[in-house]
């Protein structure tokens, strides 16, 4: 038997539509609940994201392929002023 502690402060909401998206692999809505978690001003960057996860770029980049092909993420690059 599983038993999951509920936590009261300091926890995400996630919708189980993408929780039970069978189009999802397990990779992807672990990927989606570690972004979601994060403050709205966050910048996300592969290399620290692989670090965390201990994952390899094929794997990341397969992950947030799915997410954007389902229309759970959406990628917007920002550059410097140079």
């Amino acid at each position: 038997m599983i038993t999951i502690k509920k936590l009261q402060k300091g926890f995400t909401q996630i919708s189980n539509n993408l929780i039970n998206d069978s189009n999802l692999s397990m990779q992807a809505i672990g990927l989606f609940c570690y972004i979601w978690s994060k403050p709205d001003d966050w910048e996300y960057h592969k290399n620290e994201i692989m670090k965390r996860f201990n994952c390899g770029k094929n794997a990341l980049t397969t992950a947030i392929d799915s997410l954007q092909k389902n229309n759970y993420l959406f990628i917007a690059t920002t550059r410097g002023e140079d």
